[in-house]
C-alpha cells in the first residue's frame, strides 16, 4: 500500500508540474535543507567506527578503489536511465542494495555511496530530486521513454506511443474502458472515485517492460479522455468526479484567458482548468465542512479568492473570479445557495434526489394534482413517461374499473435520477399525473372505489362513482392504539375501508395498566384482512411501519408490526413463516412504504430465508441514526429509548432473564411455546410500538438530508445482513482515530473518512505447521472435526501444550508433559 502512496505522489507532483511549469520536486543546494553536495566528502563522527587500514601499498589501495567507485557509477547509471525509459525514478535508497558486496576494503559504506551518487549526478541527464515526503531520488530528463510523459492535466494524451506493441495498445486500450465505466457507475452514488482504485487492481496485469507507476499513468490520461470525468489535483489524494454538464473539456492544456466583449465592457474568462481545479477543491472543503456544520460560508471563498495572487486567477480580477467560482460551486447535485437567519449568504446541502422524506401526516403528492396546463410546459422525459403510462391506462381500464397511481409509482421510481433531470421521484411523478390528467380519455380521481388516488374513463357512471364515494366517506374512525399514554376518550382518527367484518383469528385485548391496545394475527384470512384494511398498507407514499422479529435468524417465531392505527403480533408458526413473508411481500418491496427496525441484521436474514429472492427496500434503521446522533456503535435498544423522552419497555430486562431460563431447561425459544401467554406477546409487542414512538419522536429533530443518508445506509445494511447471514459489517472510521464504525453509514453519509484496506487474502494451509509438532499431536489436530474448526495452537513455555477447536480447548500429549 506504501508503494501505491509513492507512486501517486509521484504522479501528483508531474500533474502539478505539467500545470504550474516549474517540477515539484526540485530543489537549489541554496534552499533545501537535503541538499546533499556534491564536493564535500562526509567525515565520520566521533563515535563512529575507525577506518579499516588498508593491506597494500596506498596507490594500489587507490586504484581498487577508483575501480569500485567506477563499477558502481556504471551500474547505478545504466539502472537509472532504464527505469527513466519507462517514466519512474529511482529511489537513491537502492544505491546501497545494488552495490552491495562490492564496497571495497578500507571504505565505509557513506563514503562510498557518496563517492557513487556524485558520479551518478555527473551524467549530463540524471540529477538528484526529492519526492513530496522528502525521499531522495535519481531522475533522467531528455531520455526518450516507453510511455510518454504526461501532459498538462486535465488534457488527455495519447496513452501509449505509436512503436508500442500491439499487445500493450490492447491491454491499455481495455483496462481505460474498465475503469471508466467502473468510475463512472461509482460517481452515481459517491461523490469521488480514488486513483489507488486502479493502483490496486492493475498490479499483476501489466504488460511486459512497462512498471506500474507509468501504466497507471496512461491510464489516467485515457480516463480523461471521457468528457463526463474531471481529474482533481489538490492536497488531497488524485481523484475523479463528475464533470458538471456544463464544464466541456478544456480543448488545450493551458487555455489562455478569452475575452467575451459587449457594447459597453470587455469581461476576462479565466482557464478552464484553472477554475475547474479550484472550484473542485473548493467544493470538496464545503461537503467536508457541512458534514459537521449545517451552513458553510461564501465568505470563506470570497477570503480564499483575496488571497490568491493575479496569476493564480489567470489575471481575472478577484470579484470575477469570485463569481464565476460560486457559478461552478454551484452546479454540484449536493450544494444549493442559501441565507441564514444573520442574512449571510452560504451554503447548504441538498436532499438526495432519489431518496425522499416522509411528511407526517399527508398523503402523496399526486393524489390532488393542481389545475391543468398546456402539455407544451412538460419536460420531454416527463412527456414521453406519460405517453406511455397514458397508453397503458386505456388499455388497462378497459379490464377494470381504475388505473391507480401506484402503478405509475412503480415505473418512475426505477427511473435514474439523473434521468429525472434532478426532480425527486415524487416531484416526477406528480408532473407526470399532471400530463396524462390532459388526456381527454383520462379522468383523475383522488379517491378511488378502495380510497387510493388514480385514473378513471372520462364518462364513468355517475351512481359509480356516487356508490364508491359515498362508501369511502362514511366509515366509523377507530381510535388511535400507538400512543405514548393511555387513548383519550373523545381523540379519534381517520379508519381504512372495512370491506367486511374481522374474520375469525384476529384477537384484540388492552395492557394493563398502559391500556394499550394490541392484536393478535393468527390465522391467513386475519392477516389479509390487517393488510387490506389499515391504512399503512393501502400504497401511500409517506406511511411508516415499526417491524421486528422473534426467534432469529435460526426461525421466524412471531412478527411484530407497528403502525399509527394499530399494533400487530402475527403468529408465524402458526400461519406458516414462508405463508406470512409471501403476503407481506409486496409491502416489504415497496419503496413507498418506510419499513423502521431496530438493528435489522438477523431480522432482515430471518425473512430472506423464507423467501430467497425477497429485494428488501425503504429501510430505516433507528440504530443507524442513534450512531449517526451520538457516535455510538453498539447502542442497546433499551438505551435508545432513554435517550428519547417517553416510556421504557415495561419488561424487557426482566423478560431477558426468563427466556435465558427457559432455554437452559428446555433447550427452545420461549416464543416457541403455545399457546402465547399475554405478557410473552406484550413483551414482544412493545419493541415495535416504543420503536414506531420514538421515530415520531427523532423524526422532529433530524434534517432531511440526514434521513435520506440514514434511509440508503439501512438499505445497503439490508443487503449486506443478507450476504453475511446476519452479520454486522464494519469499517475504520479516519475522522474518529480509526475507531470502529457501521460500513454503510459511513459509506452513505462520509465516505471519504473510510479507511479502504487491500483485500484480505485468508490461507488455510495447515500442513507446513503440523509439520513442525511431535507427530502424536500432529495427529491429534489433522483429525477432519479438529483441523475444520481449529483456531489455535498454544505452547506456553513451564505449561501444559494446548489447542482451541469448536470452542473447547484441547489438551495435547501427556499429563506431565511441558513446553520446554
Amino acid at each position: 500500500m506504501s508503494d501505491a502512496i509513492e507512486e501517486m505522489e509521484a504522479i501528483k507532483a508531474t500533474a502539478k508540474e505539467s500545470m504550474t511549469g516549474q517540477p515539484e520536486g526540485e530543489l537549489s543546494p541554496s534552499t533545501s535543507p537535503r541538499h546533499i553536495s556534491t564536493t564535500k566528502k562526509p567525515v565520520p563522527s566521533s563515535g563512529s567506527s575507525p577506518t579499516p587500514k588498508a593491506t597494500g601499498s596506498p596507490k594500489q589501495d587507490e586504484k581498487a578503489i577508483d575501480a569500485a567507485v567506477q563499477a558502481a557509477v556504471a551500474k547505478v547509471t545504466a539502472a537509472v536511465l532504464k527505469s527513466a525509459t519507462h517514466g519512474a525514478p529511482l529511489a537513491v535508497s537502492l544505491v546501497v542494495q545494488m552495490t552491495k558486496g562490492s564496497i571495497p576494503k578500507g571504505m565505509t559504506v557513506d563514503a562510498f555511496v557518496q563517492r557513487v551518487m556524485e558520479g551518478v549526478t555527473a551524467h549530463k541527464d540524471i540529477r538528484l530530486d526529492y519526492t513530496k515526503k522528502g525521499h531522495p531520488v535519481f531522475t533522467a530528463h531528455g531520455v526518450p521513454t516507453a510511455i510518454p510523459p504526461s501532459p498538462s492535466l486535465p488534457v488527455p494524451a495519447p496513452p501509449l506511443v505509436a512503436k508500442a506493441p500491439r499487445t500493450t495498445d490492447a491491454l491499455l486500450a481495455k483496462t481505460i474502458a474498465t475503469f471508466t465505466a467502473d468510475a463512472l457507475k461509482f460517481l452515481e452514488t459517491d461523490a469521488y472515485y480514488d486513483v489507488v482504485h486502479i493502483f490496486r487492481q492493475t498490479s499483476e496485469s501489466l504488460p511486459p517492460g512497462v512498471s506500474q507507476q507509468a501504466f497507471v499513468k496512461s491510464v489516467i490520461q485515457g480516463m480523461q479522455s471521457d468528457g463526463r470525468l474531471l481529474l482533481v489535483v489538490d492536497d488531497q489524494p488524485l481523484r475523479f468526479v463528475l464533470r458538471q454538464p456544463k464544464q466541456s473539456p478544456p480543448s488545450s492544456p493551458l487555455s489562455t484567458p478569452t475575452v467575451e466583449t459587449n457594447s459597453t465592457v470587455a469581461v476576462a474568462t479565466p482557464p478552464p482548468t484553472l477554475l475547474d481545479t479550484v472550484a473542485a477543491a473548493r467544493t470538496d472543503t464545503a461537503l467536508k465542512c457541512l458534514r459537521t456544520t449545517s451552513a458553510y460560508h461564501i465568505s470563506d471563498v470570497a477570503n480564499f479568492v483575496q488571497q490568491m495572487k493575479p496569476g493564480d486567477r489567470g489575471g481575472v480580477p478577484a470579484p470575477l473570479f469570485l463569481e464565476q467560482l460560486l457559478e461552478r460551486m454551484v452546479q454540484n447535485p449536493r450544494l444549493q445557495r442559501s441565507v441564514d437567519g444573520q442574512g449571510r449568504h452560504v451554503f447548504v446541502l441538498k436532499m438526495p434526489s432519489n431518496v425522499q422524506k416522509p411528511l407526517k401526516g399527508s398523503t402523496a403528492a399526486a393524489a390532488k394534482p393542481p389545475p391543468p396546463i398546456t402539455p407544451k410546459q412538460f419536460p420531454a422525459a416527463v412527456k414521453a413517461v406519460a405517453d406511455k403510462r397514458i397508453a397503458h391506462a386505456v388499455e388497462y381500464l378497459k379490464k377494470h374499473p381504475m388505473y391507480p397511481v401506484g402503478e405509475i409509482d412503480n415505473v418512475v421510481r426505477q427511473i435514474k435520477p439523473q434521468d429525472r433531470k434532478g426532480d425527486s421521484a415524487a416531484v416526477f411523478l406528480t408532473k407526470v399525473i399532471k400530463c396524462m390528467a390532459q388526456d381527454k380519455r383520462l379522468l383523475f380521481v383522488a379517491n378511488g372505489p378502495k380510497g387510493k388516488p388514480g385514473f378513471t374513463q372520462a364518462k364513468p357512471p355517475a351512481t359509480t362513482v356516487t356508490k364508491a364515494a359515498s362508501s369511502v366517506n362514511k366509515p366509523t374512525p377507530p381510535t388511535p392504539s400507538v400512543s405514548a399514554l393511555p387513548p383519550k376518550a373523545n381523540v379519534s382518527m381517520p379508519s381504512p375501508l372495512h370491506a367486511s367484518a374481522p374474520p375469525t383469528g384476529l384477537s384484540t385485548w388492552l395492557t394493563d395498566p398502559a391500556k394499550d391496545k394490541l392484536t393478535l394475527v393468527a390465522t391467513v384470512d386475519a392477516l389479509h384482512w390487517v393488510l387490506r384494511t389499515d391504512p399503512a398498507f393501502q400504497g401511500e407514499p409517506n406511511s411508516v411501519v415499526a417491524l421486528d422479529c422473534e426467534g432469529v435468524p435460526t426461525a421466524l417465531l412471531l412478527l411484530q408490526m407497528a403502525t399509527d392505527t394499530a399494533t400487530y403480533v402475527v403468529d408465524s408458526m402458526a400461519i406458516g413463516p414462508a405463508v406470512v413473508v409471501s403476503l407481506l411481500r409486496r409491502h416489504l418491496e415497496a419503496p413507498t412504504l418506510t419499513k423502521l427496525f431496530y438493528d435489522l441484521h438477523q431480522d432482515v436474514a430471518a425473512l430472506v430465508a423464507q423467501c430467497p429472492d425477497l429485494a428488501l427496500v425503504g429501510t430505516w434503521d433507528m440504530q443507524l441514526a442513534m450512531e449517526h446522533r451520538t457516535g455510538e456503535l453498539h447502542m442497546s435498544f433499551q438505551d435508545m429509548l432513554k435517550r428519547h423522552a417517553g416510556r421504557l419497555h415495561p419488561s424487557k430486562d426482566e423478560f431477558k432473564h426468563r427466556m435465558t431460563e427457559h432455554y437452559v431447561a428446555s433447550n427452545e425459544s420461549l416464543f416457541s411455546v403455545r399457546p402465547l401467554d399475554h405478557d410473552v406477546l406484550e413483551y414482544a409487542a412493545y419493541d415495535a410500538l416504543l420503536l414506531l414512538d420514538r421515530y415520531d419522536a427523532i423524526e422532529d429533530i433530524i434534517d432531511d438530508n440526514e434521513w435520506a443518508h440514514i434511509q440508503v445506509a439501512s438499505d445497503a445494511r439490508a443487503r449486506s445482513a443478507v450476504a453475511l447471514n446476519g452479520q454486522r459489517k464494519l469499517a475504520f472510521d479516519k475522522a474518529n482515530r480509526f475507531a470502529f464504525a457501521s460500513f454503510e453509514l459511513l459509506a452513505a453519509a462520509r465516505p471519504h473518512d473510510m479507511y479502504v484496506g487491500p483485500p484480505l487474502v485468508v490461507h488455510g494451509d495447515l500442513d507446513p505447521i503440523l509439520s513442525l509438532l511431535p507427530p502424536e499431536w500432529s495427529e491429534v489436530l489433522s483429525a477432519p472435526e479438529v483441523a475444520s474448526t481449529l483456531s489455535d495452537i498454544v505452547l506456553d513455555k513451564g505449561r501444559r501444550p494446548w489447542a482451541w477447536s469448536r470452542g473447547v480447548r484441547l489438551l495435547l500429549g501427556d499429563e506431565d508433559r511441558e513446553v520446554t
